[in-house]
């Protein structure tokens, strides 16, 4: 933060900048989302891998069968590697200050709210025998919406933000 100066007899008051503030909680999530996706990526796909699951979806005549299985899961697999490459990406921007920060941080917020919309509509349509979006993951879809908007109106509307991310 600057110190605060005198121009033609007027105390010019420092204006706020740095990762500190409001914005260090944006770090702290921009440094946990990514481990929390892998840790999360782990333990729902290594069991479909390494019991029967994969062949019990997979493979045609049997039990669970859907040709719809394969793609899912595989499609869900690579868009959460690429989040996560997103998050560390943004980490970079965030780290370094960069003016594309903001753009993006704003964008991943939209995705992580739109993409388990989404995978619910997805699965819906082409495993309509599962049932989506309970009322536990509406309800999270709300709260995430929520937050999700304090956020970007913060990075929208932060003064620390705009003095902060210009190179």
């Amino acid at each position: 933060m600057g110190e605060a100066n005198i121009e033609n007899n007027i105390v010019v008051a420092p204006q706020p900048e740095g990762l500190g503030g409001w914005l260090a909680l944006v770090g702290l999530r921009i440094i946990v989302s990514p481990v929390i996706m892998v840790f999360q990526i782990l333990k729902t796909y290594i069991p479909v891998f390494t019991n029967e699951t994969w062949s019990i979806l997979t493979t045609p005549g049997a039990q669970s069968y859907n040709p719809a299985w394969a793609p899912l899961i595989i499609i869900e697999i690579a868009v959460n590697v690429c989040m996560i490459a997103l998050w560390v990406y943004i980490a970079y921007l965030y780290f370094t200050k960069k003016y594309k920060f903001k753009n993006w941080y704003i964008a991943s917020l939209l995705i992580a709210l739109l993409a388990p919309i989404i995978d619910s509509i997805a699965t819906g349509i082409l495993l309509p025998q599962i049932s989506t979006m309970e009322t536990k993951e509406i309800g999270q879809t709300i709260k995430q919406a929520i937050i999700s908007g304090v956020w970007i109106a913060y990075i929208l509307k932060s003064e620390r933000v705009r003095n902060t991310f210009v190179k």
